[in-house]
């Protein structure tokens, strides 16, 4: 009976949500008194010298050189980090921390958040609407000062600081103030003899995978290799974890 839902999305990228406080330690605070106490000059890095060379957003995968490496055709396809390249060079008059918001809703936003929940909600006959990203509010957002979005409050710092003002007295505080929680599965925490043997037996079974199909066989098990390895990073587990995805994708399709 249910035909139209209300969805949250959008609101951590014009509000500064997730663990957007720790990127705002690493940018220039120098103009910013209030926020320059809780993060001290010496755990700052240049805005300049990394996010600007390296725009990291949730999507990225891989290189150019990477996928010619991956490819049994050897094709040649963009680098990964382009498109996150091209929307942070549509906003170089921005603060720093805009510009990264800016990029989250053209990457991650568009490429993951809305992508999957359009797709599932009209599997199901629903229609979903995202308040958030009206865009006369996204655009008012993008002309606040950022301590209105990462700010201080009982010697604390909070994101979504302006909405948490908001729903102050209106909500209860139990939500008001509650801390980011995501609706994420532990898959990169499923790095134990169960996990890597089944992880075997899906890329590395001696009769062939789909993906061997399209990938070289020393991309997959190198793949496999760092992605199940007791130090690995968190960026070769969601590696790993994308190329699981891919062929079972690939087996469904048959």
């Amino acid at each position: 009976e249910v035909k139209v839902l209300l969805s949250g999305e959008g609101a951590d990228e014009s509000l500064a949500g997730y663990d957007f406080d720790r990127v705002v330690g690493s940018l220039d605070l120098s103009n910013n008194r209030r926020l320059r106490r809780f993060f001290p000059q010496s755990a700052r890095s240049t805005f300049a010298g990394n996010y600007r060379k390296n725009p990291v957003v949730m999507t990225n995968q891989y290189s150019s050189s990477d996928k010619s490496l991956a490819l049994l055709s050897g094709s040649e396809f963009p680098d990964s980090l382009d498109h996150a390249r091209r929307a942070l060079s549509e906003v170089p008059h921005l603060d720093p921390l805009d510009q990264i918001l800016h990029v989250y809703r053209q990457d991650w936003l568009v490429e993951d958040l809305l992508f999957r929940a359009d797709r599932m909600s009209m599997a199901n006959s629903l229609e979903v609407r995202t308040p958030y990203l009206d865009y006369r509010l996204v655009s008012w957002l993008a002309q606040l000062p950022i301590d209105r979005k990462v700010g201080t409050e009982n010697d604390q710092t909070v994101t979504k600081r302006l909405l948490r003002r908001y729903a102050k007295g209106r909500l209860p505080d139990f939500v008001s103030a509650r801390p980011k929680m995501g609706f994420s599965i532990p898959v990169y925490e499923w790095v134990d003899r169960e996990f890597i043997a089944w992880t075997n037996n899906s890329l590395l079974a001696p009769g062939g995978t789909r993906v061997t199909e399209i990938l070289r066989q020393d991309f997959v098990e190198n793949t496999v290799r760092f992605g199940v390895s007791p130090t690995s990073s968190l960026h070769d587990r969601h590696r790993l974890w994308t190329l699981i995805t891919l062929e079972y994708w690939l087996r469904a399709r048959t």
